[in-house]
This record gives C-alpha cells, structure tokens and sequence, in this order.
C-alpha cells in the first residue's frame, strides 16, 4: 500500500548497479545499489475488517529474470513454520570471517569507501585472502566483543534527545531523523545507524511515517517505569488508552536484550497485537503483561518471559493516525508488578 502499485499488484523489475539499458514499458523499475537483493513480504491475515490468506497471496508471486517472461518457471517456496532457525550473528571472531566472506561478492558504494579502507588495514580485502595470525585473531575478538558493548550502549542508552518519544519516558523512537537512511545533507549519522541495525536489519522509506493513516511507525523501550532494565524474572504491565491509533494494526514484540532475536517461549508466541482477541477493559483500554508466569484471567494479553534474561520491545503502529502524531496518544512505561 505504501509502493507504487499502492497495493492493487504489479509487475516490479529489479536493475543491478549502474544499470545503463533501457527499462520495458509495464514494470515498476527498482534501481538497487548492490548486487544482492531482498524481497521482504509482511503479510496479514485481516485488513480493515477483511480476512484474508496471507499464504495464498504471497504464493501469487511469481519471481524470475527478466529474459524468462514469455516462458517464466514455476516459482518455489519453502515452508519454514514449526522449523527452527538460527539467525543470530556471530559476536565474536566468526563476524569478521562472515565480513570477509561478503565483501568478495559485494559491490563497494561510494559511501563504504572508508570502511572498506579500514578492513584493509585488517587484512580483509577484495580478492585476497583473509588470513590472520594467531595475535590479530585475538585482536579481531576481543574487539568485535567491544563493538557489540558499544551498539547495545547506543541503542538502550541513547543519549539522543531526538530520540525520546514522549519525554519524561523510556520510550525511544527507532527513527529519530528524517528518514530510515540516517543521512542527512553534510554527513551520515552513523550511531543512529549503529544503533539501528544493532536492532534490525532492513529499512524502507514508510517505516518513518510523517503522515497519517500511511506507512508505519516504530518505538524502542528496554526500561520500565523506574528507569531499571526490564528483566526475565519480573512481570510487567504495560497499559495502553483505549483507541490505539493504528488504522490498520498496533503489535508489541518482545525480543532478547543479548542477541535481538525474538524470545522462544513455551506459548511459542513473542509478540502480542491487535488482531488477537485480547481481553479489554470496560474503558477500552487493555493491559498487557509479560512475565515469567501468566497472570490469572489474561491469559489471552501475556506473553512469556526468560528468567535471567534482560529484553525489550518494539511497539508498531501500522497506518498510524494523527493522535499518534500530535502526541493526545502516548504510550506509558512499563510498570513492574512483581
């Protein structure tokens, strides 16, 4: 809804770097910066009172090169559900072999110069291979450990007084800038990427929202209430006013403080949002819980929490309303039951 086809469907044609060719009539063209490309679908299964199948719509698409579409194969899909899978990057001497490994099949941009002139003074470089001694190895972990310390400072700790949502909260926007790039006209922010990709992975223009019932807007809490990390162990409630505004969804996902993944729980269920039937208060607000163990008469707002690990949440608003923008809505702190 927020791309060109403005959701009714269409034909997308992705082009490579510096791509000089003319672009076929019919296709909405994508010009990509690098040479490997993601296609990221987010499905629902209920939009504006509708059912849908997400399953089935996503399994409408057809994907294949350009030179296949008079003739085009059959594409293939896996099913991932009940699988499991580690995505969780390596924190130690792996990342820079992982770095290694991606820089010979990456283009360099403009922009990655400069990094890409400090991994040569590392020994990572394009074409050649990557082979430290025993000393750099050491090097290479003890400091790829001291750069997760520095991301998770910058993200649960920003010192970004643009990025405070609601003041006097612990709520953090996870755009605090003009745009999901962090790049402004005489530089490139580069903690507020930091702290970005630290937490996620992947941005598109929508996810910072400025307008109203469009796109997407994103807030970041690590703290309850006192200002103390939110922790496994205890049960929070978190209190939402009635009307959430979201025209199309709000959801609360919980994820694990050390490794931004999303908490494995025996409900088998991280987040909690509105096309769930959650129990409501006689106000129309809802309180939502998460802990350790369920809280009597909410099973239904609960989501479980592990015992000894710290976490945090991203909350969304989808179709975000002018409440949101002016703020007559607000988001209150986590508040530690027990």
């Amino acid at each position: 809804m927020t791309g060109p086809d403005k959701g009714k469907g269409g034909k997308y044609l992705v082009l490579p770097p510096d791509y000089k060719g003319e672009v076929p009539e019919g296709y909405f063209p994508i010009r990509s910066d690098t040479v490997t490309v993601f296609w990221l679908f987010r499905g629902l299964s209920e939009f504006q009172g509708k059912k849908l199948d997400p399953v089935a719509i996503l399994k409408a698409m057809r994907i294949y090169r350009l030179d296949e579409e008079d003739n085009p194969p059959a594409t293939s899909w896996i099913n991932m559900a009940g699988m499991k899978i580690d995505l969780t990057p390596d924190l130690g001497y792996g990342f820079w072999e992982v770095l290694a490994n991606s820089l010979q099949t990456l283009n360099v941009r403009p922009e990655d110069r400069v990094f890409v002139g400090w991994l040569a003074t590392l020994g990572i470089e394009k074409g050649k291979p990557f082979a430290p001694d025993e000393r750099m190895k050491k090097i290479l972990t003890q400091s790829a450990e001291m750069g997760r310390t520095m991301a998770m400072t910058a993200t649960f700790n920003s010192r970004y007084p643009e990025a405070i949502l609601y003041p006097g909260t612990q709520w953090r926007r996870v755009f605090p800038g003009p745009n999901v790039n962090f790049e402004y006209p005489d530089y490139i922010d580069i903690d507020g990427r930091l702290s970005y990709t630290y937490s996620a992975i992947f941005t598109q223009a929508a996810m910072a929202s400025h307008t109203p019932d469009f796109g997407q807007s994103y807030a970041l809490s690590s703290r309850d209430s006192q200002g103390d990390l939110l922790v496994g162990q205890s049960t929070y409630r978190l209190h939402l006013a009635a009307n959430v505004p979201a025209s199309t969804f709000w959801s609360v996902t919980v994820y694990n403080l050390a490794d931004r993944s999303m908490i494995a729980n025996d409900q088998k269920k991280p987040a909690l949002d509105s096309g769930q039937k959650l129990r409501v208060n006689p106000d129309g607000s809802t309180d939502l819980y998460f802990g350790p163990k369920v809280p009597e008469g909410f099973e239904s707002n609960w989501v479980q929490t592990d015992p000894g690990k710290a976490w945090w949440v991203w909350f969304r608003w989808y179709g975000p309303t002018e409440p949101f923008f002016d703020q007559s809505w607000k988001l209150t702190d986590f508040e530690k039951v027990n």
